[in-house]
């Protein structure tokens, strides 16, 4: 039986070229290639969030049709239920016209303890944590060209950094998708916005569906 000798394990400063001479590496490639890895999972993973959030809110929006129950309690049968599906759909429709086309008009009011108060349309009233404020002050600003009436899309990259200064901590894409999907879920729970509204592309980015003409373009909101 042959024994081959043990070799000694290179340190990445002691790697060597093809004709065996020694050659100076960077201590922290290897360190710089995970670093790489994680951002590809974490990439892989927002995509993921993303669509789990749109499957969750399209599982509501089925059980909300298939769970019809009337204010009295009582179920439709028949022809009343069919009424009220086509009903629901009618106004799942309109839902999502409205995020569509956009928002005309949108203030913002700051409120005691650090929260903000946006106003849509003059009527519909969201109240965001700081951080939400934070997001959705970013997405609605008009600056930027635009290929329709609404506002400008901006980059993640953008989003993440001009986050960052305010929290005082680095948002990472993770972290910016769970933003997403928390501003989602308070703009369907507080007035029944539909999740279109905060808009998402995989190539343009991010914004917010308001018209760039709208009165307030949320200046008087610097929550972070």
């Amino acid at each position: 039986m042959t024994v081959h000798p043990k070799l000694p394990r290179l340190r990445p400063s002691e790697a060597r070229t093809p004709g065996g001479n020694p050659m100076i590496a960077d201590e922290y490639a290897w360190l710089r290639q995970l670093l790489h890895r994680l951002d590809r999972a974490l990439g892989k993973w927002g995509a993921v969030e993303e669509e789990i959030d749109t499957i969750r809110c399209d599982l509501q929006a089925v059980l909300r049709q298939s769970d019809p129950a009337t204010p009295s309690g009582r179920r439709p049968v028949g022809h009343d239920l069919w009424a009220t599906l086509r009903q629901r759909e009618q106004q799942e429709k309109a839902r999502v016209q409205y995020a569509a086309t956009g928002a005309k008009a949108l203030d913002v009011n700051s409120l005691p303890g650090g929260a903000y108060e946006f106003i849509i349309d003059g009527q519909y009233r969201l109240k965001l944590s700081p951080r939400l404020a934070a997001l959705l002050q970013v997405l609605i600003q008009p600056e930027g060209a635009s290929p329709d009436a609404l506002v400008s899309w901006k980059s993640r990259t953008k989003v993440r950094r001009t986050l960052a200064p305010k929290s005082g901590l680095p948002i990472t894409e993770h972290a910016l998708n769970g933003l997403v999907s928390r501003l989602r879920k308070e703009l369907q729970f507080q007035i029944n916005f539909h999740r279109n509204f905060v808009m998402v592309h995989p190539a343009h980015g991010l914004r917010f569906a308001v018209q760039k003409k709208a009165r307030g373009d949320g200046s008087a909101c610097d929550p972070l």
